[in-house]
């Protein structure tokens, strides 16, 4: 059985544009994120200290702008210095590019509604 192509990361990047904080918008090359690499933002969000929380954008930024061939732009250090308003921006494209849609189960028990505990 061949799995469809729709399951898997796009590797082809998808172009959208940001307002910068002067007034001009600059396109940017966003890659799909594998789900390790989300899941990996996603409980960074969710880590009880504060600091850490705060990184969960920088690294979603540094993991997914690229250049025209597909490589990182930006290590996470460079993203935790944008502008907040760029940093929000890009983490909404981020966001509809992946086609994230709420919060991530913690397992695959809870995402199904399901439990061993169950009668």
């Amino acid at each position: 059985m061949k799995l469809p192509d729709s399951l898997f990361v796009s590797p082809t990047s998808h172009q959208r544009p940001i307002k910068l904080p002067d007034g001009t918008e600059h396109i940017f090359n966003f890659r799909e994120l594998p789900s390790v690499d989300f899941r990996q933002i996603v409980q960074l969000e969710a880590n009880d200290d504060p600091a850490r929380r705060a990184s969960a954008v920088a690294l979603a930024v540094s993991m997914s702008i690229v250049d025209d061939e597909g490589k990182r732009v930006m290590t996470m250090e460079v993203a935790s210095t944008l502008k907040p308003s760029v940093a929000m921006a890009m983490w909404a494209v981020i966001v509809e590019v992946n086609k994230f849609q709420g919060k991530v189960h913690s397992s695959p028990e809870a995402a199904s509604g399901s439990s061993t505990n169950s009668p």
